[in-house]
């Protein structure tokens, strides 16, 4: 089914250029195509977009706040690190771009003239990004309390900053990266290869800020990843798969190399 996102706020005459591709970069990232309305002042028209365009530099420097208790966890989205999208427009060609209404490119369409975005959602996706991005903040910070404690520690939050990369991808893309990543722990790749899984999964990747380059995929800043079942009720939460975290995101914990995550219909 068809998934609608407004991207305009309440009473605002334009979209924001960086809410559209937080908006977007999920969903082109996850290799689907998102049909972008656009409400230009010469008129109405619709692209698709079918990439990004990646930056090294962060384009959007606001932080993301998760609230935990009486602290702010600061994140960030790797859609920051993203410029612009990549359209088709059947007016004018292939390959284009779409953005900010200041960049020297931006016409006859920008970002800021977007409506609204479609995208075509795979069979038996109930969880939008919005909502996986919340669910894996979430198990970050249920996955830091078991690790943290485990080691011996009161429980501490990540002390480090760093950045979620969601998508949705097919069971066997999850295991054909799980089966080559010389970087993954055995154990944990022997698991990921073997247990039954959906067709489709939400996968976020969790990477270290300091050492994060969107424009470089063979760049080391991976550090774990939140698996859920995109099918599962977003609002009660129960849609982990996995939650991996390695001590990377902790500076002063050095028992234990990462932590593992798995749940079944009764406990973790």
């Amino acid at each position: 089914d068809p998934l609608f996102i407004g991207v305009r706020q309440s009473g605002a005459a334009a979209a924001t250029a960086n809410g559209v591709i937080a908006k977007a970069t999920p969903y082109t990232t996850s290799g689907l195509p998102v049909i972008v309305i656009l409400l230009a002042p010469d008129g109405g028209h619709a692209v698709v977009a079918i990439g990004h365009s990646p930056s090294k530099a962060r384009i959007q420097p606001l932080p993301r706040q998760q609230q935990h208790l009486s602290t702010a966890i600061p994140y960030a989205m790797s859609s920051d690190w993203v410029s612009g999208l990549v359209i088709h427009n059947d007016n004018s060609g292939p390959y284009l771009p779409l953005v900010t209404g200041t960049h020297t490119n931006a016409r006859p369409y920008c970002l800021e003239h977007a409506y609204g975005l479609m995208v075509p959602l795979p069979e038996g996706v109930y969880t939008n990004a919005d909502e996986a991005e919340m669910l894996a903040v979430r198990a970050i910070l249920f996955a830091s309390v078991w690790f943290t404690m485990a080691a011996g520690q009161g429980p501490q939050l990540p002390h480090v900053g760093y950045v979620l990369r969601p998508y949705l991808c097919t069971r066997h893309a999850f295991r054909h990266w799980a089966k080559h990543d010389p970087d993954l722990d055995p154990e944990a790749r022997n698991i990921y290869r073997t247990v039954t899984l959906p067709k489709v999964l939400w996968v976020i990747e969790i990477h270290m800020e300091a050492t994060f380059d969107l424009t470089n995929p063979a760049n080391k800043s991976r550090c774990g990843e939140i698996v859920l079942d995109p099918a599962a009720d977003a609002l009660h939460g129960d849609a982990m798969i996995f939650a991996r975290v390695t001590k990377d995101l902790w500076t002063n914990t050095k028992s234990f190399q990462g932590l593992l995550l798995i749940e079944d219909e009764s406990s973790v």
